[in-house]
């Protein structure tokens, strides 16, 4: 099983994107709910599905995300459930539950392991991601929220959102604006 960030690769060293490009097949999207952390399998696809083979894994239950570091604070995110559908893109119906940490003196940690966090007593924070490379959304609570993810970067406003859309969408967290390069989106 892969964790957040990493990346999956064949034995022969190409990548899982390429094996089922070469091979002819892409991921068929996975029934609801998927297991954490289960890769939807190889097999070929139906052609009214969504092409999902640019998106990685469902992120695992548990698994820790951070959404933004400022003034010292990070905000991080902890999926508690997690269901993958295909309709007419990829859609994650989510239940987090938020944290922070800090203050931190030096720089900001990456990930959950190195951050004590503490996390909110609250309900669980209803979300939904679609991932697409035309049309990124995320959506709180019924208020939807087209991304604008560009090789330039998100708003400050918007980088708590892209950061939950790259963990849950793409596996990684990082700058938003090295991601949108890397995984080609451009949105105006």
């Amino acid at each position: 099983m892969t964790g957040c960030g990493d990346r999956v690769s064949e034995p022969d060293g190409l990548s899982a994107k390429s094996a089922r490009a070469a091979a002819g097949t892409t991921r068929a999207p996975a029934a609801t709910p998927i297991a954490a952390g289960e890769a939807a399998s190889a097999v070929e696809r139906p052609s009214d599905a969504p092409d999902v083979s640019e998106f990685a894994p469902a992120p695992a239950v548990g698994q820790v995300s951070r959404a933004n570091c400022r003034m010292g604070g990070c905000w991080w995110y902890r999926y508690l459930s997690v269901q993958r559908e295909a309709v007419p893109s990829l859609r994650y119906r989510l239940a987090l539950q938020g944290g922070e940490s800090g203050p931190h003196p030096g720089d900001y940690p990456l990930d959950g392991a190195d951050a004590v966090i503490r996390w909110d007593a609250a309900p669980p924070i209803e979300a939904i991601v679609d991932c697409s490379l035309q049309a990124p959304r995320v959506s709180f609570g019924g208020n939807a929220s087209r991304l604008a993810l560009n090789p330039r970067g998100v708003s400050g406003v918007e980088q708590g959102m892209a950061s939950l859309y790259f963990a849950t969408c793409h596996g990684e967290s990082g700058d938003d604006a090295v991601l949108a390069r890397e995984y080609g989106y451009d949105v105006k």
